[in-house]
This record gives C-alpha cells, structure tokens and sequence, in this order.
C-alpha cells in the first residue's frame, strides 16, 4: 500500500509554525507526567526553556496548593474523559506564580500521550479581583452609607435597599422590597414626584427634590432625594436609583436658623441706629426699620437703589467715604453727616465697615448710624449756654473763684476782684493774699488755711453757708457767706474746687434792723391781744408794760395817769428793773422841778420826749441819781391822748444810748395810740353792756307783752305759750344747743300761737269738737304767726319755727305738709313741747291729761310724727332731770 506522503507532510510543517509561534502555552506530556514537548511560550512567558521543562513532570511547576486540584482533573482524563478545563498557578523561573487556563486532550488511540494548551488569564484574573474587590467594597460603601439608599424598577417597586433605607423608613429589607416607593409617600407628594421620575427617565438627568416618607410607625421625616436613571448597557434605563438624605436636623436647623434670623432682624429693626448694607455699586442691599422711618421712606423704596437716589445732595460725600472704606480695608468711624430727608434736616454720627465675603472678598460697606440731631442741637444748646454762661459768670454779684486739684487758682470773675480789691487785670494765685486778709465772722480773727472754704471744698467737703470776713487792702471790710464743693470729673477724679461768695454786709445790717423790727412788731401784735382780752384798764396797763419788755432795748417801762384836781402823774403799772425806782421819784406836769422832765413835758406838749443819753442831760438832773444808778442810759415818754386830751403816758427806759431812734420811736407811738384805743375801747364797751342789758329787757318784756294779748284772747290757755317756752328749752339745752340758740327757742315759743289772734274768740273757747271749717280756721295760725314774724329781726330763725311748729316728720301736719329733715330742728323741739303741755293742761273741750299721757303719747308717735331725738331728750328732762312747769 502505497499512501502519498506530500499532504501529510505539509500538515505536519502547518502545526510545526503553529506550535511555535502560537502565543499560548503548548505542551505534549506522557502519561508519566513528563513533557515531551514545550513550545517556545513557555520560556516567555514563565522563563523557563525546552530543555529545562523536559527534565521534569509538569506538577512540578503547579503551586503547592494547586498540585491536588490539578492531579484530580488530569484523573478525570483517566477516567475517560476527552477534554477538560481547569485553572492553577504555575511558577516562573523567576519563582513568582502566574494564573493560567487550561484546556487538555485525551490521547489518540494507542498513544500514551495527552495535548495540553495553556493561556496566561493573570490579567483577567486581576481584572476579575479588581472586579469583585470593587463589588465588594462598593457593596460594602452601599451598607455602609449613612444615606438611604434604593433602586426600583421601573414600575417603582423596590429591588434593593441598602441598611440605612431600612433603619430610616422602619420597615425590614423583605418588607421593603415588597412595596413600591409610592406606597411610603405620602399622597400629596404622588404627582409631583411621578413628574419626576418621568422627566429623569425622559432626559436621563439626575434630580434633587424634597418630600417625607411615611415610617412604619406612621411618623414622618422629612428627606433630600438625588434619583437619577438606571440604563443599560445599549442605554436604556432599566430602573431608578436614588440617594436619600434624612433631613430632619436639617430642617430643624433651618427651623432654628430661620427663627435665629427673624431674631437678628427683629434685633436689626429694633436698634436705634440706622443699619443699612451697600454693596460696590453704591446699592442699599438692606437697611433695618429705624433707616427707614429717619429717612420716611419705606424698606422697599430704599433697598436697590443707591444713595444717589435717596440723597441726591449728600450721596456724593457718602460715596467717597463708602469708597475709602472699600479701598482701604479698613473701619471708618465717626463720621458726623447730615442727611436731607422728608422728615426735614437730621444728623447722624456713622461708622462704616467694609463687608467681606466668605473668600475675603470686600463687596461693600457695612454702616452704623446714630442719628444725633438732638445730641447736635443740645451740643449747640451747650455751646450757646456756655456762652451765656461765661457772660452770667462775669457779670455776677457773686464772686466765684476756683482752683484746680493742685490748690491753683484757676478762675475768678469781676465780682471777686471787687471783694478782694484785686486790680481789673489778672495777677498770679499766689499774689492774691497781697491784696486782701480773710477773718473769722467776728472780723478780729484770721482764719487759718484749712478754714478757708476754697481749701476745705478742695479737701471734699462740702461747704454750705461758711460766714467769712474780707478786709481788702484798698475797699471797705465785707461779710461773705461763702458755699462750695469739689469739683470731679465723670470717672471720679477730682478735678479742684469752686466757691460761691455771697455779699452779706448789707442783709446783716438790713437783718439785724429787721430783727429790731420784728421785735416791735410782736411787741405790738402781743399788746394788741393784750387789747383784745383785757377785762379792765389795769390788766391792759399791766399787759402792756409786761411785752415791752420782750424788746431788748427795753429795760424798764411803766405807765402813769393824770388825776384829776392835781397835777400829779400816778403810776399805774410797771415791768421790769424797778428797784424801787417809782417809789423813790416825785413826777409832776406843772412848771415845778418835777415837771420839767420827760413825763412832765409829754404832758404838757401832747409830745414824745426822747433822752437819748441820760447822763449828759440836764432835764434828769432831779432824778439823775436814781436813773444811773439803775443804769437807764436812755429814756422815752409818749403821751397817751383819749378825746383829743392826754390821760398819761407811757415812759420805757434803756440800758444803751441812744436806744430810741426815730423808727423806735414810730413804733412806741403806735403802741401809745394802741392803750389809747384799749381804753376807748374798755369805756366804750362798758356803756355798750348796759345799754344792751336795758335793750334786752325792753325786747323781753315786748315779748312777754305780745305773747299775754294772745293768749288773753283764750282763758283757757292762759299761760300756754311761756310754759312751752319753758319746756322747748329744757330738751335744747339737753341736746346741747348753745345759750343763743336756746334764746331764739324761748323767743319761738313765746309766740309760736301769735297767729291765733285772727281766729274768733267763740272757736277758741270752744267746748266741743271743732267742726271742719273751725278746725281750717285754726289751722291758719302758723302761717299768720309766720306773716306777722318774718319783718322782724331775731338772732335765731324764729319766723321759721313758728310756720313749722304744728309739721309732723311723715308728712300729716301744716301747713305746708313738711317731712323730716325739711322741718328745722328748732321746729321739731317746739312740737314736742307744744303737744306735751298741751296734753297736760285742762282745754275747753277736755280735761287735763296728765304728764305720764302726753309722754306715751310722743313716744308712741315718735319716728312718725315726733322726732326721736327731741322725744328722748323731752322723756329724759321730765324722769331724769325732775323738770316742772312753773306758774
């Protein structure tokens, strides 16, 4: 048999090229597990040669922990399997190890050999690592993440969750993956959201949107959502995939940052200064409430505009400050500006601030304003008041000095100069005491440093009122009253002294005259009591001479009056040093020795006489020796005239010469008039009592007469009137009525049936009941008696009581059916009186009572027609007070 060999050759050259120059690792090993042939792969790729790899089996390069695995894959050859794949690390002659994929063929039939083709899978091995190492760790980033998150399809169901999508929405994974997205929204966020989803599938673009979910427990939180498209690898989205942020801190943050910022712009609105933001283009970006009420604009037609707009006079000056700031970097503060707005003219005191953002970038100013207009106008005000006041300082009657805290003299005004007989120019502090010596108020003592105000204020104290003596060097001596005090800043340190020095030379005088005055005048004030309470001319004379001698120059006075058939002069009251003086003299007013004196000529001259120095005087030469002696160093006399004739006089003597000046003397005359007056006056009065007591007698027995020709008219009340008169008195003095008032009730009850005059002599006596128009007749009484009364003049309202006399407190009398309080006390008394002796006594139509009757009756009616009051003080004068009528 004869094969043609050409092809096979050519077959075999085929493989040959292929086996060597094939990239993969070729091999043919024995079933001894020796190769029999390697291709030339295996030395560029694992390093070794032919040669090296025949001289030993192939599990000699298989890691170690690869050599099982790999033996029992080659069994499975064995076993009659034809090819089998497996994977395992072969080491290089490098002794690293590199992953490969191999394919094996079972022998031919009757070979003894196995085919084995190798490929180096290292990369894809690392691809495959780096490929599950990245599963894992973003697996690990997707349980891990603090945000939720999911996919769902694209029906929304959910496919996966991540841990944090579980924890926030409460649900378990099963639980969760069992429900769409839909199902934990709530409904009325469902079409928002599925315009959503739908736009994201549509463009492909991720969004970021806000919604709640509801929890398992029925809460809900609030969350941030990115979702965006899941798509294939041709892609087409396949599904939805979002990240979910819990937001609730987030909210409550802002919750709080919004309330925080209401806060500041309440605080901002709140602020009395004027707050406002610009930015580079001179743009008011933001100004608080105060900005806009100064200016009287609103917020919103200030803010975008720039100062331009709103201050078109000033903008120009506001905007170079503006740019200094923003150039410069730096505060610019207290800028004084006016500003023009419709609220009229206001100044403002700014301090701006460049404002950066948060790279540092300046983008404007920030301004501070306080508006000073009232500041500005009181700085004005000061200034003016300064002024004012530095020309009120000079021109001051006062002298104000001060000093600074060394003790220099530092101030003075024209007023001081004058006190301290300074020169107009001004001169050094310590020249002062060249000009002038300070005394102590008695004028005799210096007054050492640390007495002089000025000092003292210097030390702290606070002077007020100090007396002090100037006796300048050229000017007459001064009596200051000097107040003062240190002087402190407003941190408290002291600063000097200042004092006040009033000139008090001419007030001392003008007091001490006023003194004198006061004196007199209380002397006068206390005669003229003496006038008003005096019963008779001896206790006036005696009174007179006793408040004399409350005048200090007065050491002696006595009073003397003129008897008639001689011409002696008799004293009649005396006060103070007497020494036997009165008893020891002899005064007369004729042309003797003795009335050639004061007294004397005073008598005789209707004149004062005033000594003004006893011992130079010839006219006491009778009397020198007791008046020295006595020590009378001036005397006055002044005559005291009664009808135009002299009645004596008075005569005070003094321990100091010339004691009676010309006002003393006015006053003594005052006081000579005033006894004058009193004895007037007691005389007057004494012929004035007994013509009244002659007057009250006639006024009582016309009384007495009207009343008896009434009551001659009715026999049978003969004696009426005068025992109702008796009674009506008695319960007035028991209620307490004065004597006067007690007169006018016995006046009132004398006449209170005065009026019966006109009613017929048969009615009155008559012995029956009275019929209706007698009983009328009668009636008309009161208001006659009232008609007759009313022109006459008593002190008491006696026409009154009669008209009211027969009224009862409820209403039932007459005539003018009067009720309680409108019927006057005085009234009320006579009615209680006139029924009770009107029920005691025998009438013509009855017989008499008795007492113990007309007192039940009152009290029976009392409250009702009687007055209460007047009904006890009536029962008590009869059972207490043992009261009878008399004849």
């Amino acid at each position: 048999m004869i094969t043609d060999m050409t092809e096979h050759g050519l077959l075999e050259e085929k493989l040959d090229r292929f086996f060597t120059f094939s990239q993969d690792l070729l091999s043919i090993v024995g079933l001894d597990g020796y190769f029999k042939r390697a291709n030339p792969a295996f030395e560029k790729i694992l390093g070794f040669t032919e040669d090296e790899l025949l001289s030993q089996t192939f599990i000699a390069f298989v890691h170690p922990d690869d050599r099982v695995a790999t033996l029992a894959q080659m069994q499975k050859m064995a076993n009659g399997i034809d090819t089998i794949c497996f994977e395992n690390r072969y080491i290089g002659k490098n002794g690293s190890y590199r992953w490969f994929s191999w394919t094996c063929f079972a022998p031919l039939s009757g070979e003894m050999l196995v085919y084995i083709m190798g490929r180096d899978n290292a990369d894809l091995r690392r691809a495959e690592e780096v490929l599950q190492e990245v599963h894992e760790r973003f697996r690990g980033i997707y349980e891990s993440s603090k945000d939720a998150i999911g996919y769902a399809n694209l029906e929304g169901r959910l496919v996966d969750v991540n841990a944090s999508f579980v924890a926030l929405t409460g649900y378990s994974r099963e639980e969760l993956l069992a429900k769409t997205y839909q199902e934990l929204t709530p409904p009325e966020y469902h079409q928002a959201e599925a315009d959503i989803m739908k736009n994201i599938i549509t463009t492909g673009q991720s969004f970021e949107y806000e919604k709640e979910y509801i929890r398992k427990n029925g809460s809900r939180v609030p969350i941030l959502i990115t979702a965006f498209a899941v798509k294939s690898r041709k892609g087409k989205p396949i599904g939805l995939a979002a990240v979910i942020k819990d937001i609730t801190e987030h909210k409550h943050a802002e919750k709080v940052l919004r309330k925080q910022r209401e806060e500041l712009q309440i605080i901002i609105d709140s602020s009395p200064a004027m707050i406002f933001y610009k930015d580079k283009e001179n743009r008011f970006i933001q100004v608080n409430m105060t900005f806009a009420e100064t200016t009287g604009l609103p917020k919103g037609e200030i803010e975008g505009k720039s100062c331009f707009d709103i201050f078109p006079h000033q903008a120009k000056n506001y905007w170079e400050d503006d740019k200094e700031v923003m150039a410069s970097g730096r505060p610019k503060t207290n800028i004084i500006e006016m500003l023009e707005t419709k609220r009229g003219t206001r100044w403002v005191q700014t301090d701006k601030i460049p404002y950066k953002d948060e790279r540092g970038n300046i983008t404007g100013i920030i301004g501070f304003a306080i508006d000073i207009t009232e500041r500005k106008k009181a700085e004005e005000k000061i200034q003016h008041e300064s002024e004012f006041l530095k020309t009120l300082l000079w021109n001051l009657k006062d002298g104000i000095v001060a000093c600074n805290a060394e003790g220099v003299l530092t101030l003075f005004n024209r007023a001081t100069q004058e006190f301290h007989g300074l020169p107009v120019e001004s001169i050094p502090a310590d020249q002062w005491a060249e000009y002038y010596d300070l005394y102590l108020p008695d004028g005799k003592t210096r007054m050492k440093k640390e007495e002089i105000p000025l000092f003292r204020a210097l030390q702290g104290e606070t002077v007020h009122h100090v007396k002090m003596v100037i006796a300048p060097r050229h000017g007459a001596i001064r009596l200051l009253l000097v107040s003062g005090q240190a002087l402190f800043s407003s941190d408290g340190k002291k600063m000097g002294a200042v004092v006040a020095m009033h000139d008090i030379t001419e007030r001392k005088y003008a007091e001490e005259k006023l003194r004198k005055v006061n004196s007199f005048l209380m002397s006068i004030r206390n005669i003229n009591q003496t006038l008003l309470v005096s019963q008779n001319e001896a206790d006036l004379f005696k009174n007179v001479c006793s408040s004399l001698l409350d005048l200090k120059c007065i050491k002696f006075a006595w009073i003397g009056v003129i008897e008639k058939g001689n011409f002696d002069v008799k004293p009649v009251a005396h006060a103070g040093v007497n020494e036997g003086y009165l008893s020891s003299i002899k005064v007369r007013w004729d042309d003797s020795e003795y009335g050639k004196g004061p007294i004397g000529t005073t008598i005789k001259t209707s004149q004062p006489v005033v000594i003004t120095d006893t011992e130079d005087d010839s006219k006491l030469d009778t009397w020198k020796n007791e008046i020295l002696k006595r020590g009378y160093n001036s005397i006055a006399s002044l005559p005291l005239i009664f009808n135009q004739d002299v009645i004596g006089t008075l005569t005070v003597y003094s321990g100091e010469k010339e004691a009676f000046q010309e006002e003393e003397i006015e006053f003594l005359k005052e006081i000579a008039g005033d006894i004058a007056i009193g004895v007037k006056t007691l005389r007057l009065e004494k012929r004035l009592e007994q013509s009244l007591e002659d007057l009250k007698k006639t006024l009582n027995g016309t009384i007495e007469a009207i009343s008896l020709m009434s009551e001659m008219r009715d026999p049978y009340t003969s004696g009426h009137q005068k025992r109702v008169a008796q009674l009506a008195c008695a319960i007035a003095k028991e209620i307490g009525f004065t004597e006067d008032r007690i007169e006018g009730i016995r006046i009132s009850g004398l006449l209170h049936d005065i009026g019966k005059i006109v009613v017929p002599a048969e009615i009155l006596s008559k012995p029956g009941r009275l019929n209706d128009y007698e009983f009328a007749i009668i009636r008309t009484h009161a208001k006659v008696g009232y008609d007759i009364l009313k022109g006459l003049h008593f002190p008491s309202p006696v026409a009154q009581t009669v008209l009211q006399h027969q009224e009862r407190l409820d209403g039932s009398g007459y005539p003018g059916s009067l009720k309680e309080e409108e019927i006057i006390l005085e009234a009320r008394i006579l009615a209680v009186a006139d029924v009770v002796e009107a029920m005691s006594n025998h009438r013509p139509y009855r017989p008499a009572l008795g007492i113990n009757k007309a007192l039940l009756e009152i009290e029976q009616k009392k409250g009702i027609h009687y007055d209460p009051d007047v009904v006890n003080a009536c029962c008590k004068t009869f059972t207490e007070n043992g009261f009878q009528f008399s004849a």
